[in-house]
């Protein structure tokens, strides 16, 4: 196969894709493509969730096209976001992955369809601040450089893979009204194979940081003003019970969600943007006395693993 060919089959969000799309459509759709649709969605779905190493393949023709565009109806259909959301974060890894293998050329040429200002710049890349923030990324950590974003390949595929996932796991587009019967049909068996939401909220987590009074009632969700700093308590105790960054950031998410929302919305891309900072700066310590001072908890812990104080 061809360059254009290569791009337009391994990721989805590119012009190739789209384009190939376009010109081929689905055809007529049958029982076994909603099958090998779904198996395909699963496989995403579980090495999101997987602890084990990615595993990771390279798509060899627009089969692949076809699996996501019926994956994402079916998912529309179950009404289930935490499934379509870790369907997202399974096709950005792969895309990540896939990313890893290209060279300088055609990295850029697939990124720059996501982020129109990028340019290589050495060992690093560079990019506008309006594409930057486009992906919902926050200028408070952002390495700026003559007004420009300077990102290291590591950070830009990361940081793709977020908008990638966001882009793939968003079905807001989807008539489902108009979507055909068998689609419809299919779906609920479909559904019932999908995972379900954990009580993530109401583990008893092994960790002595996320076990403690105080992160559980931060994780159950903060007023507005106190949003980022409960973000940042949360990452540094992920970080120091050693939850992986995967487990991590749907803890971060979780808590988002519970946080209050006011005039101002607390988006995940927020929070996640504390955990990834967290992660990249391991020796943060977690300050108990902040957490007092930043009005995110009212007393001590019985038990606080970082200080004896049970009272202040």
């Amino acid at each position: 196969m061809d360059l254009q060919q290569r791009i337009a089959y391994n990721y989805f969000f590119s012009r190739q894709a789209r384009q190939h799309l376009s010109a081929q459509g689905l055809g007529q759709i049958a029982n076994s493509d909603l099958e090998a649709a779904q198996d395909f969605c699963l496989r995403l779905i579980r090495n999101a969730q997987a602890k084990v190493p990615f595993q990771p393949w390279v798509a060899q023709d627009g089969d692949e096209l076809k699996w996501i565009a019926l994956s994402r109806m079916l998912l529309s259909q179950s009404g289930n976001p935490f499934a379509a959301r870790l369907f997202g974060e399974g096709l950005a890894k792969l895309c990540a992955y896939r990313l890893s293998l290209e060279d300088l050329q055609v990295f850029t040429a697939v990124l720059s369809q996501l982020y129109p200002t990028l340019k290589a710049d050495g060992d690093k890349y560079c990019l506008g601040i309006a594409d930057y923030t486009s992906g919902q990324n926050e200028l408070v950590y952002a390495p700026l450089d003559g007004g420009k974003i300077s990102i290291d390949r590591e950070s830009l595929v990361e940081m793709a893979s977020r908008l990638a996932a966001s882009r793939a796991s968003d079905l807001s587009g989807i008539d489902k009204a108009a979507l055909p019967p068998l689609i419809t049909e299919f779906a609920a068996d479909f559904a019932a194979a999908l995972p379900s939401s954990p009580a993530l909220m109401a583990r008893q987590f092994e960790g002595k940081f996320l076990n403690q009074g105080c992160m559980k009632k931060i994780l159950a969700g903060v007023s507005e003003g106190k949003r980022f700093y409960g973000s940042m308590a949360i990452a540094i105790a992920c970080q120091k019970d050693g939850l992986s960054k995967e487990e991590a950031s749907a803890l971060m998410r979780q808590y988002v969600a519970n946080c209050q929302r006011s005039s101002h919305e607390f988006r995940e891309s927020e929070a996640l943007a504390s955990l990834d900072w967290v992660y990249k700066h391991p020796g943060i310590n977690l300050s108990c006395r902040k957490l007092l001072q930043q009005g995110l908890i009212d007393r001590y812990c019985d038990g606080c693993p970082q200080t004896k104080r049970k009272t202040e």
